[in-house]
């Protein structure tokens, strides 16, 4: 388990890339740019499916998208969900 006041720490001095709410402990997130574009790539390791806010340092509008489908998953300002094991990317571009 994570030490509260490590993370504080790190909070003090570091601007974090992405801030979920409510927090878990379940969610993996890798922030590759590309081609001017940010991706968040969002995996749910847990056995349980998940209902999160996210907010990420990236500007612009955001895609949730589904690589299993090639289709939106959901669209700005609204919660992210992901299914337990599930995979989704989130794009975020200065102008979509």
């Amino acid at each position: 388990m994570a030490d509260p006041q490590l993370i504080e720490a790190i909070d003090k001095l570091v601007t974090p890339d992405v801030q979920v709410s409510p927090g878990t402990m379940d969610l993996r997130v890798r922030h590759v740019q590309k081609g001017g574009i940010d991706y968040y790539l969002l995996f749910n390791e847990g056995g349980e499916d998940l209902e999160l806010r996210l907010s990420v340092s990236a500007k612009g509008g955001w895609r949730l998208l589904d690589p299993t489908t090639g289709g939106e998953a959901a669209s700005a300002g609204n919660p992210v969900r992901l299914s337990r094991h599930a995979l989704r990317v989130l794009a975020v571009k200065t102008s979509y």
